[in-house]
């Protein structure tokens, strides 16, 4: 079973550039090495709620930042 649903959302190109800004956002900002737990963390909440349709940068950060608040 793949961890990120049924791929209903395919990640194209620009949509990695901007998962890949937002993950480097928050990483700097938190102070968290790339190859970290807490990374990884970001990373797949970042993914998960892009396949479940936030597909808009704004949003998709502030959820980020709201759900990965404590790491």
């Amino acid at each position: 079973m793949y961890p990120f649903g049924d791929f209903q959302h395919p990640l194209l190109p620009h949509d990695v550039a901007v998962l890949q800004s937002i993950f480097d956002t928050e990483l700097e900002a938190r102070k968290i090495t790339p190859n970290s737990e807490a990374a990884d963390t970001i990373a797949r909440k970042l993914i998960a709620l892009y396949q479940t349709g936030v597909t808009e940068q704004a949003e998709l950060h502030e959820r980020v930042k709201a759900e990965c608040g404590n790491i």
